[in-house]
């Protein structure tokens, strides 16, 4: 009765008629018996297949016997069987049936004898089919809704643009010229080096003017007469000037070819220091009043050799003759990333927050705008048979209740028995604690058009456990594989407790992809490749579509948790900040993820009703989780979750239901 109870409220929670038949077992043999008929003439393999694919299978099953009618002594054959092998669902419930029916004989010996049983099997006799209908009729279909909404707190921002590792490089431009004094002449190039050194330039100015007389001629002692030797004759002495040579002086011109002007221009007062010196975190400055500003990061000598240099026929030394430099700057324009299409279908969850202030002008540098949007929603119809209202009343006019209304309490169970599967089996072996997360985060860089903590819009399905083990076997090797779980996307974090839980699933040296995790040799996208090829396929086409594939492969793989509704919010902090201007160019956003959807809702209202606050992603002590009461939480998500796992069981293990239900034999 207890498994009967259980198949019936279930058929009426997933909205399954339960209709009676006239003669279940003929029915069930005569539909059986044609399917293997016409599955045997069409596909001659096929009844090979089937047997073959079926563990257990035998053409003569023991509860065959029962249809010759000797069912005392199949019963006590069946006993004995149960007696040597016990253990299945059928062996307990057959001993159960045996031991109660042997209590009721022990105690009721002569119930078979009292008229009063006689008189009731008599009369009972009389009672027609037909009579039962006008008592069973009220039984109706409820059309209800069902399913749930899932929100998404979503954000983006609004900024002054911040533009970084700007590179310019400045030139030192020298150029020499060379002068003469006024009164002089000059400059000239001695070229031959019949006067000076080879190449240097110089001057020259008339110092006197001598007096000169010619050959075979004598100057008088008054230097003004100049006497013939050989005639006497007398002639005035000729004024011949004579020359002062003396080197010019180089004029040194120096310059810049500056491409670094603008952002120079730029800085803050106090806070450009001389080229090649590096520029510190901070620097004591005057505020600047205005939203531009620049800051030089970096600046690196890119021409130091020679450091001598000939310009223009004089030697020059400088140590560098050019700076490469780098500016991270803000500028006065807005930029937002807030006009995706994503955000059109949202709507917005609160004000504008100021994330970032510039620190020495007060003003607001960057603010975060939050949406409330909707990301999954699986409400839905269902159909489903509630006979809730019925009653019957027997001939001496008493009334009893037959009602058998939708039993609400299963998704309750089913969440509970899950909740105790994934406490026994994913524990921290290290803290002795169950229901941990892991921390987990992204960046998202206030410039640029790269957003790495946005969600990369995979199926959330594509990574849960049974996905990953059909993808290696081929077909559902564990009856333990749960579509709950997602291990397979927790392989970059490889804490022990969910590789543990994950091998389990796969056996004794099944997978050498497995192997290779637990030695810490994959990547995750190795990993998936290898477990997953088709899905992992597919989420990266989804990953390079929403601009991830440039984000760390940690990044991707958070996005595709955040997908799957398996992390929380933690917050955010400034990691990353210009020097000296101190605003904020990257923010860290943290979340704490979970293996299961389960494992989240329980972590966080547990951690709600023992008041553990923060945003820790630590798990709970044996004695935390006994103290904890599920029936205060919320898990109405999961049971959605559960409910569509549920109408879609016959997915799950295609092979070896049908193979049971084609055969005719039994399955152990």
């Amino acid at each position: 009765m207890m498994l009967r109870s259980i198949l019936l409220a279930f058929a009426l929670t997933a909205g399954l008629p339960v209709v009676a038949q006239a003669d279940p077992a003929a029915e069930a043999r005569e539909a059986g018996q044609a399917a293997r008929d016409a599955i045997a003439g069409t596909t001659p393999a096929a009844r090979d297949l089937v047997e073959s694919m079926t563990p257990g299978y035998t053409e003569t099953p023991p509860e065959a016997a029962l249809e010759e009618g000797n069912l005392s002594a199949a019963g006590n054959a069946r006993l004995a069987q149960c007696g040597a092998a016990p253990g299945t669902p059928g062996c307990e419930a057959l001993a159960n049936a045996h031991a109660d029916a042997t209590a009721r004989a022990d105690s009721t010996p002569g119930m078979r004898s009292d008229p009063a049983v006689v008189e009731a099997i008599a009369a009972s006799r009389e009672v027609t089919l037909d009579g039962l209908e006008a008592v069973y009729s009220d039984c109706v279909g409820e059309t209800t809704e069902t399913g749930i909404v899932t929100r998404d707190i979503q954000f983006c921002h609004r900024y002054y643009r911040r533009d970084l590792e700007n590179s310019c490089t400045k030139t030192r431009d020298v150029r020499v010229t060379w002068q003469c004094p006024a009164g002089s002449m000059g400059p000239y190039l001695d070229h031959w080096g019949d006067r000076f050194e080879r190449g240097t330039n110089y001057c020259y100015r008339i110092a006197r003017h001598v007096a000169t007389c010619g050959e075979n001629q004598t100057i008088s002692p008054d230097q003004t007469q100049c006497f013939d030797n050989e005639t006497g004759e007398t002639s005035p002495a000729a004024m011949v000037p004579e020359h002062l040579y003396f080197a010019a002086t180089p004029h040194v011109l120096e310059a810049w070819v500056n491409a670094c002007a603008d952002y120079e221009s730029r800085a803050p007062p106090g806070t450009l220091l001389p080229d090649g010196e590096e520029t510190p975190d901070e620097l004591p400055f005057m505020a600047t009043g205005r939203v531009d500003k620049c800051v030089r990061s970096t600046s690196v000598c890119t021409d130091p050799y020679p450091a001598t240099r000939l310009i223009n026929g004089y030697p020059i030394t400088r140590e560098c003759w050019a700076y490469t430099n780098t500016f991270d700057c803000v500028s006065s324009t807005g930029v937002s990333d807030c006009d995706q299409p994503r955000f059109g279908s949202c709507s917005p969850a609160a004000a504008a927050t100021c994330i970032d202030q510039d620190e020495k002008d007060g003003f607001c540098t960057a603010e975060r705008l939050e949406f409330d949007c909707t990301h999954r929603d699986t409400r839905r119809t269902e159909t489903r048979l509630n006979c809730g209202a019925q009653t019957f009343s027997d001939r001496d006019g008493n009334v009893w209740d037959a009602s058998s209304p939708p039993d609400p309490d299963l998704l309750t169970v089913v969440t509970y028995m899950e909740a105790g599967r994934q406490a026994g089996r994913y524990i921290d072996q290290g803290s002795l604690t169950v229901f941990n997360g892991v921390n987990n985060s992204c960046k998202k860089k206030l410039f640029g058009l790269i957003n790495c903590c946005s969600r990369s819009g995979i199926d959330p399905q594509m990574f849960n456990n049974l996905s990953a083990i059909m993808g290696v076997a081929g077909t559902v090797g564990n009856a333990l594989a749960s579509t709950y779980m997602f291990d397979a996307l927790f392989v970059s974090d490889a804490p022990n407790w969910v590789i543990s839980g994950f091998s389990s699933l796969f056996g004794s040296g099944t997978s050498s992809t497995l192997a290779g995790l637990l030695t810490g040799n994959l990547t995750v996208s190795q990993f998936a490749t290898s477990l997953i090829p088709g899905p992992w396929t597919i989420a990266m086409m989804a990953i390079q579509m929403s601009g991830l594939l440039s984000c760390s492969e940690n990044e991707q793989v958070l996005a595709m948790k955040r997908d799957s509704d398996l992390c929380v919010d933690n917050g955010s902090r400034c990691s990353k900040r210009l020097k000296v201007v101190r605003t904020c160019i990257e923010r860290t956003y943290s979340y704490c993820c979970f293996n299961s959807r389960l494992a989240k809702i329980i972590n966080r209202q547990g951690r709600a009703q023992l008041g553990i606050h923060g945003g820790g992603c630590g798990g709970f002590t044996v004695a935390q989780l006994q103290a904890l009461d599920l029936s205060r939480m919320d898990l109405s998500e999961f049971m959605d979750e559960i409910r569509a796992a549920a109408l879609e069981m016959p997915a799950i293990a295609p092979g070896r239901i049908g193979a049971c239900a084609l055969a005719g034999g039994a399955c152990e």
